[in-house]
């Protein structure tokens, strides 16, 4: 799938043997520039060879979103290559190297993207902060976008532990803006959080449910909201009110990143209403049919509530195959950590959901997924 090609990417080495692997020209690229980068399989350290089936995954950082693409590399000249063409909107990139069944840890690339006046796009230092100076990084982001409010959060990250960091900036953050715009809202949610003023920060947080349902902070800040209710072991109104209105809002969005990122946890909650995943699986699949986890959390969901057993069967051997292929890999699951999980989660969902039939299913999906029949016995036994 050649998703990337117009989307904007500039690089940077980030470690040394990406240095020696992989290269790119123009060494800056702009909106709407061309360039090219090359993986040369030669070099020593390079875990990918002439033959594989190299991809480049790809996370785009726009000020609103975070995005997954990938594409196949071609091989010309000793090199795998591909071309690409910044553009607008991007402020930082993180790319990955992969084949389906395999990830090259030590030659991914990240970057800031500029502008065609050549100034950073907004998040570009931001996104990097990691890599560098925090304070260096935070100050030149509000240089060039003083309105980048979620860079604090980032700051914030990056110093733990400093509570009075945290108290200054979200006292100031709370007088800068009447209008409260979402990044806005999302840091003070974090700030509140870090202070542990979960009732402060569940008000901020049930304003972006209200205002701004369907964005990509509003998952962000509820992901950061119930870390810390977990991490500090929170009880009482606040989550249980949260958890409420989370069901309403991927109830009325169920294309939102909210939606999505809880359909596993929605799918094997049995109170869930089926429609409610539902909903959810049909506008994933229409929108990504070729990702896996739709398939999964829909013939989890049907499986938990022990139901239409034909169907669930079916997603889940939908789910193993597109799994098997590597796609989840080049969704989300760029080093593979969740893959062999999933992978074992879906045979055994189809099995689940096919009783009659089951040793005779599972030993055909263990074979789509390995290859051959070898340790399946062994497998078997793990499984039950």
């Amino acid at each position: 799938m050649r998703w990337i090609v117009g989307i904007a990417i500039a690089f940077a080495a980030v470690t040394a043997v990406s240095a020696r692997v992989v290269t790119f020209q123009p060494p800056k690229p702009g909106w709407g520039r061309p360039f090219v980068i090359h993986y040369d399989p030669s070099v020593q350290g390079a875990k990918f060879h002439k033959g594989d089936p190299v991809h480049i995954v790809v996370r785009l950082y726009y000020p609103d979103r975070v995005e997954t693409a990938w594409a196949p590399m071609g091989f010309e000249d000793g090199f795998f290559k591909h071309f690409m063409r910044p553009k607008e909107g991007v402020g930082y990139i993180r790319i990955d190297f992969v084949t389906p069944t395999a990830w090259d840890d030590g030659a991914h690339l990240e970057t800031r993207v500029h502008q065609p006046n050549g100034t950073p796009a907004r998040g570009a230092y931001q996104h990097g902060m990691h890599h560098g100076n925090a304070r260096e990084s935070l100050e030149r982001e509000l240089e060039h976008h003083p309105d980048n409010y979620a860079v604090y959060r980032d700051y914030w990250l990056a110093h733990t532990g400093s509570n009075d960091l945290v108290r200054r900036g979200v006292e100031m953050l709370e007088t800068v803006e009447s209008s409260r715009p979402v990044d806005l809202l999302y840091t003070l949610i974090s700030g509140h959080m870090m202070l542990s003023r979960e009732p402060r920060a569940r008000a901020y947080l049930l304003e972006i449910f209200e205002r701004f349902p369907g964005t990509h902070f509003a998952q962000l800040a509820l992901s950061y909201y119930e870390y810390q209710v977990f991490a500090r072991q929170l009880k009482g109104e606040g989550p249980d009110l949260i958890k409420r209105h989370v069901l309403e809002l991927v109830s009325r969005h169920p294309s939102s990143p909210i939606a999505r990122e809880r359909l596993w946890a929605l799918a094997y909650d049995k109170t869930v209403p089926l429609e409610v995943v539902n909903r959810i699986h049909r506008e994933w699949v229409l929108d990504r049919p070729d990702h896996p986890m739709p398939y999964f959390g829909m013939a989890l969901a049907l499986s938990r509530r022990e139901t239409d057993p034909d169907r669930g069967s079916a997603l889940a051997r939908i789910a193993a195959e597109l799994i098997r292929e590597g796609k989840l890999r080049f969704y989300e699951d760029v080093r593979g950590s969740l893959t062999k999980t999933m992978l074992r989660e879906a045979h055994r969902t189809a099995a689940r959901q096919d009783p009659d039939n089951m040793e005779e299913l599972l030993l055909k999906l263990y074979i789509a997924g390995h290859g051959s029949g070898e340790g399946f016995a062994e497998w078997l036994g793990e499984l039950r």
